[in-house]
């Protein structure tokens, strides 16, 4: 599994269980 979010944060919680990815652009940060 790979999760992905646009939240920092979120990614690096979520490292430490699962592979994560950040995505730049999304609702909290938006273009």
């Amino acid at each position: 599994d790979i999760f992905f979010d646009d939240q920092a944060e979120h990614c690096h919680l979520a490292s430490r269980v699962v592979v994560s990815g950040h995505v730049p652009h999304g609702v909290k940060n938006p273009r």
